[in-house]
């Protein structure tokens, strides 16, 4: 039945798609020489001031990325700010056959891994006694529940890693990409126990992210990978703005626009549009979770952005650096009203992405795991 509904709701995305496509293609925008050299020097000051800042910290960190695409882009990029800053990081997958010889390169102090079985089978005896005698942290990535994001339900595997961690045998702390809330609602018997958690969103990657000096010659720019979810949210919010105008479709799954791209080239196509499409699934408009990383990437990257109003959206953005609509009907009417006035989005687009250089870079993300690490050891000591 579900399938049954999907394929007359990607036919009506597809021929809205199609139908922009054939209207004619508006007069390509000159780069904005300014907002290239405000964000340059803004990633150039970034880079220098955060040269080896936790050099001195004893910290050595041994990462194991999440088995998902944002997954990877979240822990590599992190990684990276973090040998930057002066902290020896490994950054390895689950099954990465040289696991072991990286955990004795770094020789860890703390380990950020995720909550899962193949990753505690991964940690034999001897490497767990190994952190343990450096006084090193196992801060886990809580992994979400069965009945996410519509209810906290756990089922078997949930409720084995929960008894796991309450026995004290797997995690000092833990963290996700979501907000507080989401750990006081979907991992209740691990905050009641009195578990801390780290809230590390995703951020601009000061080493890819920034303006490129391109034409604006798309209406709009969307990358989405074909899932149930996203597939209602095109068929509900985008197909008004898909067939007002031509503009860029990217994502694998779909069968029309160009197929996925590499995350490296994404700054080159949101400084090739004039709007940058971000609409949000349902459930993190209504829940106080995240906001994305195409949000603070494509900030960073001096676009112009359209997304929906989250309960969180505010503590990242203001209404004046994002455009937030507050329904499906306000996001088109958004998009309508801004294509036609490039100074007013340039305007919005300038505050956001000196909003993101300021507050949602790699390295601010970094300086929040080494704080809350530290934090972690000074508790411990004084236990």
């Amino acid at each position: 039945m579900a399938r049954a509904r999907q394929i007359p709701r990607w036919l009506s995305v597809r021929a809205a798609w199609r139908a922009g496509q054939r209207r004619p293609a508006l007069p390509a925008e000159p780069p904005d020489a300014g907002l290239i050299a405000e964000a340059d020097a803004l990633r150039a000051a970034a880079i220098a001031d955060a040269r080896d800042r936790h050099a001195g910290t004893g910290l050595r960190a041994f990462l194991v990325r999440p088995p998902t695409i944002s997954g990877l882009i979240w822990f590599d990029t992190l990684g990276t700010a973090l040998r930057h800053m002066g902290v020896p990081t490994a950054v390895v997958s689950e099954d990465a056959p040289d696991w072991e010889s990286q955990w004795r390169a770094v020789c860890p102090t703390l380990l950020v891994a995720p909550d899962r079985a193949s990753v505690h089978a991964r940690l034999d005896a001897g490497a767990r006694d190994d952190l343990a005698t450096r006084r090193g942290l196992r801060l886990l990535v809580h992994m979400a529940p069965a009945g996410f994001p519509h209810a906290a339900r756990m089922d078997a595997d949930d409720e084995a890693r929960t008894r796991l961690a309450l026995a004290g045998r797997t995690a000092d702390a833990f963290l996700s990409l979501y907000e507080p809330e989401y750990f006081q609602r979907y991992a209740a018997p691990l905050s009641a126990a009195g578990f801390r958690y780290l809230a590390l969103p995703q951020a601009c990657d000061p080493f890819s992210d920034g303006p490129r000096p391109v034409a604006r010659a798309h209406a709009w720019f969307m990358a989405s990978t074909l899932t149930a979810d996203r597939l209602a949210v095109a068929y509900d919010v985008l197909r008004p703005v898909l067939s007002a105008s031509p503009g860029l479709w990217v994502g694998s799954g779909w069968r029309f626009g160009s197929p996925r791209v590499a995350p490296a080239d994404l700054p080159a196509l949101f400084s090739a549009s004039r709007i940058a499409l971000a609409p949000l699934v349902p459930f993190l408009r209504d829940q106080p979770l995240e906001i994305t990383y195409r949000v603070f990437a494509a900030a960073a990257c001096g676009a112009f952005q359209v997304t929906h109003r989250t309960p969180v959206t505010a503590r990242f953005f203001a209404d004046d650096e994002l455009v937030q609509a507050d329904d499906d009907a306000g996001f088109a009417r958004a998009c309508a009203w801004y294509l036609p006035r490039p100074d007013e989005r340039q305007a919005v687009a300038r505050r956001a992405l000196r909003r993101a250089w300021r507050d949602h870079t790699t390295f601010s993300r970094a300086d929040r795991l080494v704080a809350f690490a530290r934090s972690l050891h000074s508790q411990a000591g004084s236990a």
